[in-house]
C-alpha cells in the first residue's frame, strides 16, 4: 500500500517559511497533483518526500513507514524531473536500465524489465537511439522509463512537461494518465499549468505562498473554491471579482467603484450589509440578463467562442460569449448574474462565504 502522509511539514530557509504546517494524505494509487504559482513551494514539497530537501519540522510517511530519516534510496521513490537529465553517451537501453545495472539486478531480469518498459512507453524502436537524436517528447518518456523500470512505491514528476510546446504536451498528458490508469501506481505530480492539473488528477493540492488553500477533485475545486485565490487561479479566463456591500431592502450589491448590480432576493437577504467579494466565472454570465448593463471594450475572437471584455464604468467584467451573433467595442451588452453561480468571499482572509450556512437567512 503506497499512501504518502505529510504531518505538519514545515520548510525554513533561515528566517523565511516557505512551506507552512503541510498535512495531507495521497491515497494509495492515487494520482494527485500540487498547483500552484512559481515560487510557491509545490517543488520544494516535492524534493523533502523524494528525499532532495531535508525537512524542518514534522513527518513523513509512506507505506505506513517514517521516510524522512532515510536517504533518498531508501524511500521506494521515484522521480522524474523537469530537466530530462538523460546521460548522454548511453542508449535508450542504457538510460533505462542504468539503476538496475548499479541495484546490481541480474542480467537476465534486467534485460527483462528494460524490454517490458520499453514496450510500455512505445521506445522498442528506439532502443539504440541516443538521446541527441531523440524528440523532446521521446526524451521524456525515456525519463520515465528510467524511473519505472525500479518498480517503486511513488512517482514523483516535477513540471516534467514544461519543456515541450503546447501540441507535445498535450499529447504526453493523455499517455502519463493512460499509464497510470494501466499500472496503478502512486503518483505525485507538481506543476503550475490548471490545465494539466484538471486534465491529470483523481485530486489536487493548491498551494499558494507554503500554505496549502485546498484539497479536492478538479470538480470540487472548480465548484466549489475554498479561498478567493482558488476560484482566480482555477479558470480561463479568470474569475471576475468585485469587492463591495450587499443591501438586502433593494437586493443590490454596490461594488468600491458605486456600480450597482441587482440580485435574487435569497442571495442578499443572508448577506445583507455585509462587506463581501461577490465573484462569477465569465463562463457562468449570461448574455441578455437584468443583472447589469455593460459596454464592450475589447473582443477576443477565438473560433469556437469569444472572450467579451466589458467594463461598468470603472468596473471591469469578461464574459465568455458563445453566440453566433459578434460584438462590437462601444456596444452595450445587457448581462446576467445566475444566483446558483455565484461566489462570495471575506474581503479581509479571502476565505469562501456560503449564504446558505451562514445562519443569517
Amino acid at each position: 500500500m503506497a499512501e504518502i502522509k505529510l504531518q505538519e511539514i514545515t520548510k525554513q530557509f533561515g528566517p523565511v517559511e516557505v512551506i507552512i504546517h503541510a498535512d495531507f494524505t495521497i491515497k494509495d494509487k492515487e494520482f494527485a497533483v500540487i498547483l500552484g504559482p512559481s515560487g510557491c513551494g509545490k517543488s520544494t514539497l516535492l524534493r523533502m518526500i523524494a528525499g532532495l530537501e531535508d525537512i524542518s519540522s514534522g513527518k513523513i510517511i509512506i507505506n505506513n513507514r517514517r521516510v524522512d530519516t532515510l536517504p533518498p534510496k531508501d524511500r521506494g521513490c521515484a522521480m522524474v524531473f523537469q530537466n530530462y537529465a538523460l546521460y548522454p553517451h548511453m542508449t535508450v537501453k542504457g538510460n533505462i536500465g542504468y539503476s538496475l545495472r548499479i541495484a546490481g539486478v541480474p542480467k537476465a531480469k534486467r534485460e527483462k524489465r528494460i524490454s517490458e518498459t520499453a514496450e510500455l512507453l512505445g521506445l522498442s524502436d528506439l532502443m539504440d537511439r541516443k538521446p541527441g537524436r531523440l524528440s523532446g517528447g521521446q526524451r521524456q518518456r525515456v525519463a520515465i522509463g528510467r524511473a519505472l523500470v525500479r518498480e517503486p512505491d511513488v512517482f514523483l514528476f516535477d513540471e516534467p512537461l514544461s519543456n515541450l510546446d503546447a501540441k507535445l504536451r498535450t499529447k504526453m498528458r493523455l499517455e502519463l494518465r493512460r499509464l497510470h490508469d494501466r499500472i496503478s501506481a502512486t503518483t505525485l505530480y507538481v506543476t503550475h499549468d490548471q490545465v494539466e492539473a484538471m486534465t491529470l488528477a483523481d485530486r489536487i493540492v493548491i498551494i499558494n505562498r507554503g500554505r496549502i488553500e485546498q484539497i479536492g477533485t478538479p470538480k470540487e475545486i472548480y465548484k466549489q473554491p475554498a479561498t478567493q485565490f482558488v476560484a482566480g487561479f482555477i479558470g480561463t479566463p479568470q474569475t471576475n471579482f468585485f469587492r463591495g456591500t450587499i443591501d438586502k431592502t433593494v437586493n443590490r450589491f454596490t461594488d468600491s467603484g458605486g456600480e450597482v448590480f441587482d440580485l435574487p432576493k435569497e442571495i442578499t437577504r443572508p448577506l445583507n450589509h455585509r462587506d463581501v467579494v461577490l465573484g462569477i466565472r465569465p463562463e457562468d454570465v449570461e448574455m441578455g440578463g437584468n443583472t447589469v448593463t455593460a459596454r464592450v471594450d475589447l473582443v477576443e475572437e477565438l473560433g469556437s467562442h469569444r472572450i467579451l471584455h466589458c467594463s461598468c464604468g470603472s468596473t471591469a467584467i469578461s464574459v465568455l460569449d458563445e453566440s453566433e451573433e459578434e460584438k462590437q467595442p462601444g456596444e452595450p451588452v445587457p448581462l446576467g448574474f445566475p444566483s446558483g453561480k455565484l461566489l462570495f468571499f471575506d474581503p479581509e482572509t479571502g476565505s469562501s462565504i456560503q449564504p446558505e450556512k451562514t445562519g443569517l437567512v
